[in-house]
């Protein structure tokens, strides 16, 4: 693997394709496998979906239970193309170098299935016209079995939890790679973004295992923050995240009703957050302390989001705005001495003892100034 401008160029043997797709099928299968030992929660499939699953079963002899949620169908489907790509690669990947697209119809590779419905999310803004031809002829979306287990690998690996009735996904973008590379010497750069890419796509200390831990996405401000600070405590002691200039995540929240609906996709980068935390982990022990309270204060800003008041004495907007102000800091565009003294004047116990200890703001200004 070398890096030549823009570019990662990868030298490989003949067979790599058929290496890379064993290497999908097993490291989703795995990953499947441990969101749902975890209990990462996924809903199940509706009526038109389970039929999907259930004529999957009936071509393969795969015994599927239609109990089961999209997770359980997701290692069904990838524990059986692990197996089959082993004998019928060829097949595989004839099924993926066919798309034919016309007016009214998509096929990837044949169209004895329906895609499933989570896959053809609706677009809020475009309501009834989102997928639809210049002909308001419906788009319709069909493949073969082997795309449907292309499909759930995707869906295994980048499935990170369920909150506030939406099915949260994430990814990282595509430029996140060269990214890395090009800032790392090779060895570096694989040790550090495999370590990325298990906290992105699998884990209980994972984006997975924290969104379903967090379970509130509004506002966003305040669960990237805690999302970060988190990722920070868990790994701090074995992954150098704070070396990243940049660890942008793509976000999208997918809500459940007769229909999937795509209601926000967002990109944020945790990196400054990450790092802030990283700092204060380093001066024990007030920056500890110090960032626990923080979190606190996001989740506060969470659930009194949600109308939820327990443990948190004051209102959703006294939260947001010390989250917001917060989070301005971090990014150098709000005073540091002035978040400090809000933070010690404005966050009171019912008691009236202060939140913050004089000895943590000191850190936070010290941090902050830096």
């Amino acid at each position: 693997m070398k890096y030549e401008g823009d570019r990662v160029v990868v030298e490989a043997p003949r067979g790599l394709e058929y290496m890379l797709l064993q290497a999908i099928f097993s490291s989703a299968k795995t990953v499947a496998k441990s969101k749902i030992s975890q209990g990462v929660f996924s809903p199940r499939p509706n009526k038109n979906d389970a039929n999907t699953f259930t004529k999957f079963s009936q071509e393969t002899g795969s015994p599927i239970s239609s109990n089961k949620s999209f997770l359980d169908f997701a290692f069904q489907v990838l524990d059986w193309a692990e197996k089959e790509s082993l004998s019928s690669t060829n097949k595989f990947l004839s099924s993926y170098s066919s798309i034919q697209v016309k007016p009214s119809k998509l096929s990837l590779g044949g169209d004895k299935y329906a895609a499933v419905q989570l896959f053809k999310v609706e677009k809020y803004e475009y309501g009834r016209d989102y997928m639809e031809s210049y002909g308001a002829v419906k788009m319709q979306i069909r493949h073969d079995i082997y795309w449907l287990a292309l499909l759930m690998a995707g869906f295994a690996l980048t499935y990170s939890g369920f909150a506030d009735n939406e099915m949260v996904f994430t990814t990282l973008p595509e430029d996140f790679i060269t990214l890395t590379y090009s800032s790392l010497a090779c060895k570096d750069y694989m040790h550090l973004f495999s370590n990325i890419s298990n906290i992105v796509y699998s884990g209980e200390r994972g984006i997975s295992g924290l969104v379903a831990r967090i379970r509130r996405l509004d506002p966003l401000i305040a669960f990237v923050q805690l999302l970060s600070y988190m990722l920070a405590r868990e790994w701090s002691s074995e992954v150098p995240l704070n070396e990243v200039s940049r660890f942008p995540i793509n976000l999208y929240r997918v809500r459940i009703g007769n229909t999937f609906t795509l209601i926000e996709r967002s990109l944020g980068d945790l990196a400054p957050f990450i790092q802030f935390a990283y700092q204060l982990l380093s001066r024990e022990p007030e920056g500890t302390r110090l960032l626990e309270k923080i979190e606190e204060l996001c989740r506060c800003t969470l659930t009194t989001r949600a109308g939820s008041t327990r443990r948190c004495e004051m209102s959703y907007s006294e939260y947001y705005t010390l989250t917001m102000k917060l989070y301005q800091a971090i990014s150098g565009s709000y005073n540091a001495y002035s978040l400090a003294y809000e933070l010690g004047r404005i966050l009171t116990r019912a008691n009236g003892l202060r939140v913050f200890r004089e000895s943590e703001l000191k850190v936070l200004i010290d941090v902050l100034v830096a």
